[in-house]
């Protein structure tokens, strides 16, 4: 994947800033840059980034159009696609593009259907600038470092940033599916795709319906595998990463799977019973969470700091993979499309606010309600008469027109939640080695969100999928529940009752680790974050008064048992907003 930057200038004769671009691409860490990544080249308004490290005026600077896209692909290629958007709407995702027509003075931005490689921006009455990466946006335009507010409580409160917002005010995301036109200082937005759902009646059996969506898991697998030998699959042992196992043997691919984790860890133990079981070989990494400060600065430029630190774990595995993969597939986001946020009482549910409410409960994993901790954040943020906690999930109920109530979780966890954690979950492997995620490939994508509600909820076409096509690896138990596929739905719905309610127990008994996972986890991320934390609080940076109450977050993080009140995804979120700040404020 390349990456974009650029900044225009509009007037009379729209002028394209060469020495503010050369500031921001000095911003490129080492590991994301050539030495260590082939990216096709850095596309800067007009001016390439070739082999050698210097800038050269591109071609098309001197015909009708500038254009530029995070694949290799001709101009006009890219003109056809938005006469025609159709064409954009086939494309498989990630991808990102911009293209200058001259001749109008217009520029276009085009995100994919998804969202899933996103594109920054910012705009004055007479300049845009973009990048694919959010903080050297500040080293080569007018953007200023204060924070948004409503960005800074929406991660702090699901982990994410939600919407188009960023955690800073002068920057925002181009929404996924989207075409922004900017012309005079006049900004439009087009949306070429819209994320419909199914509808409630059954067209196919149960069984047609498994088939189908296997179908189109094997043909995403094999595109994006196609002309590749070196193939991984980071297996967790849950239904989706061994769909993708079954997906890739029966397309006649070999892959070699990779798994994290402590020796004890259900995913390991799991992983390794499904790599047996198709005869594939397993590659089982040990970790012991040194990764966590190590990777932290490449991951918070990789992410932009719009998700959660918590979430860069899957950068263990970045070494192993680099060495001996051409191309990794990864199963985030195949839950959320085969139904498995929809609850059974949620699809009958008339009263809107109670599935808000409900959703939002899920869904906000770090601060619930920010005026919970009237000790820890400053008023301005406690106190914005402007934010609503659930306000995110709520935009999602009230677009949904004639859908059903249901299709407004649906839209909120692939369109938030999925999306963010696909773009800065397994994608930041990418500065490491091409990463693939076939789950939203064309095919399945259409396929899965054409199913019936019957047939979403409990994922029942999914389970059909694994016990009727994928049949090998359904006889071993997944890591989520611990049962084999093939058992009764009433015995995996009895494991997942018994499961909530040893996790309540556990989380009253100050319990940790007791699912199975990567072993003190939370541990390593206190620990590891914590100390981050206390760096960046006697730094003394201005920033910190606009978010947090100073006196208190020091007197928390030097008083070990009143820090380990909070939980890691809370500690992780502080961590994550402290270092974005500190970051941005480096850069400009």
């Amino acid at each position: 994947m390349a990456d974009l930057l650029g900044l225009v200038e509009f007037g009379p004769s729209p002028v394209l800033q060469k020495d503010r671009a050369s500031r921001a691409l000095a911003c490129w860490p080492a590991s994301a840059a050539r030495r260590e990544v082939v990216y096709e080249h850095i596309f800067l308004a007009g001016i390439s980034l070739n082999s050698e490290d210097r800038f050269t005026l591109t071609d098309e600077c001197n015909r009708k159009c500038t254009c530029g896209w995070t694949r290799m692909i001709s101009p006009d290629a890219i003109k056809n696609a938005l006469a025609h958007r159709n064409i954009l709407r086939d494309m498989p995702p990630p991808f990102a593009g911009c293209l200058f027509n001259h001749n109008d003075q217009t520029f276009y931005l085009i995100t994919d259907p998804y969202g899933l490689q996103p594109v920054y921006y910012g705009h004055t009455a007479t300049i845009l600038y973009f990048s694919t990466k959010l903080f050297p946006l500040f080293a080569c335009s007018h953007a200023s470092t204060t924070l948004d507010p409503r960005g800074v409580a929406d991660l702090l409160t699901y982990e994410h940033t939600t919407g188009d917002r960023t955690l800073f005010a002068d920057i925002q995301v181009v929404p996924p599916g989207t075409v922004l036109e900017y012309r005079g200082g006049t900004r439009r937005m087009e949306r070429y795709y819209v994320l419909e759902c199914g509808d409630s009646r059954e067209k196919t059996s149960l069984r047609d319906a498994a088939h189908e969506l296997a179908a189109g898991l094997h043909t995403a697998v094999a595109k994006a595998t196609s002309g590749h030998s070196r193939i991984a699959i980071t297996l967790s042992g849950g239904l989706d990463s061994r769909a993708l196992l079954g997906s890739a043997m029966a397309v006649g691919r070999q892959p070699v799977t990779y798994t994290f984790g402590s020796e004890k860890c259900r995913d390991r133990r799991y992983a390794a019973a499904l790599s047996r079981q198709v005869g594939v070989r397993h590659v089982a990494v040990e970790s012991d969470g040194t990764h966590l400060n190590r990777r932290f600065d490449q991951a918070l430029f990789q992410t932009g700091a719009n998700v959660s630190c918590i979430h860069y774990h899957i950068l263990t595995l970045a070494d192993a993979l680099a060495e001996t993969a051409d191309v990794v597939l990864d199963g985030l986001g195949g839950d959320a499309l085969t139904g498995a946020h929809i609850k059974w009482w949620m699809t009958g549910e008339k009263d809107a606010e109670k599935v808000i409410r409900t959703l939002f409960s899920l869904r906000a994993t770090a601060f619930r309600e920010l005026k919970e901790h009237a000790d820890l954040f400053a008023p301005e943020l406690r106190d914005n008469p402007d934010y609503e906690a659930s306000q995110a999930i709520r935009e999602h109920f009230i677009r949904r027109g004639a859908r059903p109530l249901w299709s407004g979780a649906h839209r909120f966890d692939l369109l938030e939640r999925q999306r963010r954690f696909i773009q800065y979950g397994p994608h930041l492997l990418r500065a490491s080695v091409p990463v693939k995620t076939p789950f939203y490939g064309s095919e399945f994508v259409r396929t899965a969100l054409q199913m019936p509600l019957s047939y979403l909820r409990g994922q029942r076409a999914y389970l059909e999928a694994h016990r009727c096509v994928w049949r090998n690896l359904a006889a071993v138990p997944d890591s989520t529940r611990g049962v084999p596929l093939t058992a009764p739905l009433i015995v995996r719905r009895a494991k997942l009752l018994a499961d909530a309610a040893l996790g309540r127990v556990g989380r009253r008994l100050g319990l940790r680790g007791w699912s199975g996972g990567p072993a003190d986890y939370d541990r390593w991320i206190v620990g590891a974050y914590g100390r981050r934390l206390k760096e960046e609080i006697e730094a003394g940076l201005p920033f910190i008064e606009s978010v947090f109450q100073p006196k208190y977050l020091k007197g928390m993080l030097h008083d070990q048992r009143s820090m380990m009140r909070y939980s890691a995804s809370q500690l992780s979120a502080l961590a994550t907003v402290c270092a974005a700040a500190r970051t941005a404020s480096g850069v400009s």
